[in-house]
C-alpha cells in the first residue's frame, strides 16, 4: 500500500541537535515530530524517568504529564486499537523480530498520520540500528537524514552531561560516524549539519525541506510556539545562545591539548564526512 506520507528519520549521535531539527521541522503546518519514538513503550508505560538528560521524564512533549494526559496520543491510541486491537502499551517498534518490527512501526506511522494529517513524519531517534531496520520495510518511505556536528562541539556537550573521557567518546564519535556513512552510502538520504542549522536556519532548512516533498515556511523559525508532541526530554537554548554556543563553548571548555587530541581520534571520520 502506497503512503500519503513520508518519514523523515534523524540519523546520528546525540547532542548534535536532533532536537531542534525536529521542532524546527515540526513547527511546518503538513508535517509532525514523534521524536524518540524508539522510547515509546517506555513513554506508554511511564518508564522514562527524570533525569539530567531528561527532565520531563514520561512527559508528552505539549507539556501533558504523561501520553496518556495528551489528547493526540490518546487519539493514537484509539486509532491503533481501531486498525489492530493493540494499545500504545503493546507496540514493540524495536522488536528484533523483523515481522513484528514492521507490523509496528507500519501501524504506529499509518496512525500517527491518519490522526495528524501530516505528510511528513520526523522521527529523530537517532539510532543508526532503528535506521538500519526501518529500511528493509520497503512499504514505509524513510527518508534518512544524517545530522553531523563538528567533533568538538558533540564530545564537549557529551562531557558537560555526564559522558566518558574525551578518549573514548571521541573513539565512539569516530566509530559511530563510520559505520552511519558506510549504511547510508547504498541509501538516498539527505545531509545536514548542525552548525548550519544554527548559524542559517532558513538556509539549511530550505536546502532539505524540497526533497522531503514540502516547502519551508518561515512559521518553522519560530519552533517554540508550535504545538509539540514529540517524545524527547532535551531542553533547548533560545536561538541567540545557540549561536553563541557554537562559536565559543567548546573552545572555552576544551584545552589545547584536549582540542588537538579529538582532532587526532577523530579525523578519519572527519576526511570521510568530507569525502562524501
Amino acid at each position: 500500500m502506497a503512503r500519503r506520507y513520508r518519514i523523515a528519520y534523524v540519523v546520528g549521535l546525540p547532542y548534535s541537535g536532533s532536537t531542534l531539527l525536529a521542532h524546527l521541522l515540526n513547527a511546518h503546518p503538513r508535517a509532525f515530530s514523534v521524536g524518540d519514538v524508539l522510547d515509546i513503550h517506555g513513554y506508554a508505560n511511564l518508564l522514562i524517568a527524570k533525569s539530567d538528560r531528561n527532565p520531563s521524564g514520561s512527559a508528552c512533549g505539549c507539556g501533558a504529564e504523561s501520553i496518556w494526559s495528551c489528547e493526540f496520543w490518546r487519539e493514537v491510541d484509539g486509532e491503533i486499537e481501531r486498525r489492530a486491537g493493540l494499545t500504545l502499551r503493546d507496540l514493540d517498534v524495536m522488536s528484533s523480530d523483523p515481522l513484528r518490527f514492521a507490523d509496528h512501526n507500519r501501524l504506529l506511522f499509518d496512525s500517527v498520520a491518519d490522526v495528524s494529517g501530516a505528510r511528513l513524519i520526523v522521527d529523530s531517534s537517532k539510532a543508526l540500528s532503528r535506521l538500519t531496520a526501518l529500511l528493509t520495510c520497503t512499504e514505509l518511505p524513510v527518508v534518512p537524514i544524517h545530522l553531523m556536528r563538528n567533533p568538538k562541539g558533540q564530545i564537549c556537550a557529551a562531557l558537560k552531561s555526564g559522558g566518558a573521557s574525551v578518549l573514548k567518546t571521541a573513539t565512539h564519535y569516530r566509530r559511530a560516524t563510520l559505520m552511519t556513512l558506510r549504511v547510508l552510502r547504498e541509501t538516498e538520504h539527505l545531509r545536514l549539519r548542525y552548525e548550519d542549522l544554527i548559524l542559517d536556519p532558513q538556509g539549511a532548512l530550505t536546502a532539505v525541506m524540497r526533497p522531503l516533498g514540502l516547502e519551508f515556511r518561515a512559521a518553522q523559525l519560530d519552533w517554540a510556539s508550535a504545538e509539540r508532541h514529540g517524545l524527547s526530554g532535551n531542553q533547548l537554548p533560545r536561538p541567540a545562545e545557540g549561536r553563541r554556543r557554537v562559536q565559543e563553548e567548546w573552545r572555552q571548555m576544551l584545552g589545547l591539548s584536549r582540542q588537538a587530541l579529538i582532532t587526532m581520534l577523530t579525523l578519519p571520520a572527519i576526511y570521510a564526512t568530507r569525502r562524501y
